[in-house]
């Protein structure tokens, strides 16, 4: 369990970084809110106008109309919702494939799976409904109950829009493929949202005492004016609290939807070409094995800096450098990377190796035999092989 809260912890802190890189992202959920006022509005003064639905007697269960009426307005309410999350998701994902999204970019990813959100929408929204009647008619204990499954199958839907955004299904086999993958994140999903819940519900908290005390203040002045500035910049810090919790719990089921079929946790910014340079250098040490600054790749050394190209550009040169001395040194990897970043890093980089590969090649007639040895040296300046093997690489 403790690895599940690590890897919660890890997902939410990859999820904060693409917020920081994408501030922008925080307009979609102002937008969503901003779009369900104007379009449910908008259905709502005719159907006032008109006298509103067609509803039972005191006690007796509303008429068709009425139901009718309410499916119409979940289903709404539901496809706005979930069309501005998928071009949040859809945004996240391109910055954690290492590209630089804009606002533009999100909501043509959403456009172009209308069809399918609002599909989802339909389904989404008469589950609600459903749930929603039976509370209504059941006792306190059936009502728990009826909560419970709420929650479930919020957990079990967490990753919908996320499957929606990278595969071409249709909303049920989403629902489905939701579901399944469940059964690997359910610890991750649900310290997650509870995490999420938690920070954002303390913060909420503080920001309404300090808020009260401050309106409090403001109306000892007496001055209208004042207490309306007051007002409305407490309603702003709550607005923008609440549209960075919406935007966190967006960010955060793309990356939980990564780590389920990549099997890793996501890294934003460090897309597929980036993973692809790095491959060739790929080792399997010992966990902890700092890496030797002096004979790392160029490519190696940028990675370790976002966008960074440094010892990559010309690896001629950073050869010749090499030829009579360290470099680059720890020194010099602090002044490229910034002292907060090379705090972070500098347990992880060192000036000497530990580990080496040996090869060798075995030429009888035409056949040609390669011999690969990993090599570990130790104390005393004795060396001892890991692993040996033949053939290609």
């Amino acid at each position: 369990m403790a690895g599940r809260f690590a890897r919660s912890l890890d997902l939410a802190k990859a999820s904060w970084t693409v917020v920081k890189a994408d501030k922008e992202l925080l307009l979609l959920p102002v937008m969503s809110v901003a779009s369900l006022i104007l379009i449910i509005g908008s259905l709502a003064v005719p159907v006032a106008v008109l006298g509103g639905f067609t509803t039972g007697a005191a006690g007796e269960d509303p008429g068709t109309g009425t139901m009718l009426g309410a499916l119409l307005f979940y289903i709404v309410a539901y496809f706005i919702t979930l069309f501005f999350n998928t071009a949040l998701v859809g945004a996240a994902m391109m910055r954690m494939d290492g590209h630089d999204p804009r606002l533009g970019d999100g909501l043509r990813i959403a456009w172009e799976r209308a069809g399918r959100i609002f599909l989802y929408a339909c389904i989404a929204a008469t589950v609600g409904m459903i749930l929603r009647a039976i509370e209504e008619r059941v006792g306190w204990l059936g009502q728990i109950v009826v909560k419970l499954i709420g929650v479930g199958w919020a957990l079990a839907t967490f990753l919908v829009v996320p499957i929606l955004v990278t595969r071409d299904v249709g909303p049920i086999e989403a629902v489905k493929d939701s579901a399944s993958l469940l059964r690997r994140t359910w610890g991750e999903n649900i310290i997650g949202n509870v995490g999420l819940g938690l920070v954002f519900g303390l913060a909420y908290f503080g920001l309404a005492i300090v808020a009260v005390f401050v309106v409090m203040a403001a109306i000892q002045s007496g001055s209208a004016a004042f207490i309306a500035l007051v007002v409305a910049l407490a309603l702003l810090a709550f607005f923008t609290l609440s549209a960075l919790h919406a935007t966190m719990q967006g960010v955060y089921s793309a990356a939980l939807y990564r780590y389920a079929t990549d099997h890793a946790t996501p890294l934003p910014g460090f897309g597929p070409e980036r993973y692809a340079r790095l491959k060739p250098f790929v080792s399997a040490l010992p966990v902890g094995t700092p890496l030797n600054v002096c004979t790392a790749p160029g490519v190696v050394l940028d990675s370790l800096s976002e966008d960074a190209r440094e010892f990559s550009l010309n690896p001629e040169d950073l050869g010749k450098r090499r030829t009579s001395a360290c470099f680059p040194t720890l020194e010099d990897m602090r002044g490229s990377l910034g002292d907060a970043a090379y705090t972070e890093l500098k347990n992880s980089l060192t000036e000497s190796s530990a580990y080496f590969r040996a090869t060798v090649w075995v030429t009888i007639g035409t056949t040609q035999f390669t011999l690969y040895s990993l090599l570990a040296r130790g104390g005393a300046g004795t060396v001892r092989p890991v692993l040996r093997s033949f053939g290609a690489e």
